[in-house]
C-alpha cells in the first residue's frame, strides 16, 4: 500500500487531543484518511469540526455505551474500519 495516499482508509485513533494521537491525526488526515477520532478534551476536539475527513468526539473510552454510539457514527459517516 502506498502511505502517501489513505482515500479509501478509515481509521480509529484515541487520546487525539495532543502529543503522539494528535500528530498521527494530522499526518493520517494530510493523506486523505478519513478518521474516528476521540480524546478527553472537549475544547481541543472542537478543532475538527471543520474538518470533513474528520468525525471528532470528546468521551472517555471506558463508557461501553459512549464508545459504541461512537464507532457506530463512524462507519455510518465512513465506511467500515
Amino acid at each position: 500500500m502506498d502511505v502517501t495516499s489513505l482515500h479509501s482508509r478509515h481509521i480509529v485513533v484515541t487520546g487525539v487531543s495532543r502529543g503522539i494521537g494528535r500528530a498521527l491525526t494530522d499526518c493520517l488526515a494530510a493523506r486523505g484518511a478519513k478518521l474516528t477520532v476521540c480524546a478527553r478534551d472537549q475544547a481541543r476536539m472542537e478543532t475538527f469540526d471543520e474538518h470533513p475527513n474528520i468525525l471528532g468526539r470528546a468521551l472517555t473510552i471506558n463508557h461501553r455505551t459512549a464508545v459504541q454510539s461512537w464507532i457506530a457514527d463512524g462507519v455510518a459517516a465512513f465506511g467500515p474500519i
